[in-house]
């Protein structure tokens, strides 16, 4: 996925958004690899699998619920993601 999101990356800091730049970090460093119960990470893939957008889901020390990390999807691309997720 490394080679693929450089796009993605750059467009959304380009736009303001530093979510990808802050999962991408964190990802690396072992901060959160999303490997605890109830926890994933989706890659949104689209024509000719190229890689349109991505979204976290990680557990939340504070609450019985899930933090859903917002959603990146390249400006090119419509996605709506709701999801609400009870870890208990």
């Amino acid at each position: 996925m490394e080679h693929d999101i450089k796009e993605l990356l750059i467009e959304s800091q380009e736009e303001g958004f530093f979510f990808l730049t802050k999962l991408v970090v964190e990802y690396k460093n072992g901060q959160n690899v999303f490997n605890k119960i109830g926890e994933r990470l989706w890659e949104v893939y689209g024509e000719k699998n190229k890689l349109i957008g991505a979204a976290g889901l990680s557990q939340n020390p504070y609450s019985q619920y899930a933090n859903f990390m917002n959603e990146t999807v390249l400006n090119a691309y419509t996605i709506s993601i709701k999801l609400l997720m009870n870890i208990n």
